[in-house]
């Protein structure tokens, strides 16, 4: 009867440690979200890979992402949009026929919202769901004063599970990103014209 006795009582102590732990599971993963961007980023809109990303062009050829931030007075919200961008090896931009011939379909996603999930990082999202349109996510994870870009696309709104519509499990990475020093919106318009660190 006394080893009976004790036994409960384990299992009362892990019983209630147990949901007690799942207790502050469930609050950590309790975020808020808020419309627009943090002020990080209004200050530092443009972002860059320090390094060259390789093409499928060869040796003579490089890519580069970029990011930008921007607000939308169209629909009076943020939008982030990666940039992909091809150069030659000395630099200038590879455009035949006004294209940039590299990846040129990047990630673009209107109506930010954003939340702050853990100390180093911010995670955003699409505010507005819209038809045809996954809920795109992207996740800034702070590394020194460089950020680690991934994203996943959600289907959980209006047409899930149609044709090629399946949500993503897993983060998928876009790069490691730094601030785009000196860079203006018309600087941002002639990327394709020439690398700006070099």
């Amino acid at each position: 009867m006394r080893k009976t006795g004790k036994s409960m009582l384990v299992l009362v102590a892990l019983g209630t440690a147990f949901f007690g732990f799942n207790g502050v599971n469930a609050q950590a993963k309790k975020v808020t979200w808020h419309k627009g961007i943090p002020s990080t980023f209004k200050t530092h809109k443009y972002w860059v890979t320090n390094y060259k990303v390789k093409t499928e062009y060869g040796k003579n050829y490089y890519g580069r992402k970029f990011i930008s931030f921007s607000y939308n007075t169209g629909i009076k919200a943020y939008d982030f949009d990666e940039i992909n961008k091809m150069y030659y090896k000395n630099g200038k931009g590879y455009i035949t026929d006004n294209f940039i011939n590299y990846d040129s379909n990047g990630v673009f996603t209107p109506y930010l919202s954003y939340a702050k999930t853990s100390k180093n990082t911010y995670e955003f999202k699409r505010t507005k769901q819209m038809s045809g349109w996954p809920e795109e996510h992207i996740r800034f994870q702070k590394s020194g004063s460089s950020y680690k870009v991934s994203t996943k696309a959600l289907w959980n709104h209006i047409d899930p599970n149609i044709g090629g519509n399946r949500s993503e499990k897993k983060w998928t990475k876009l790069g490691t990103f730094s601030v785009l020093k000196h860079a203006t919106k018309k600087s941002m318009d002639k990327l394709d014209q020439k690398d700006p660190l070099r």
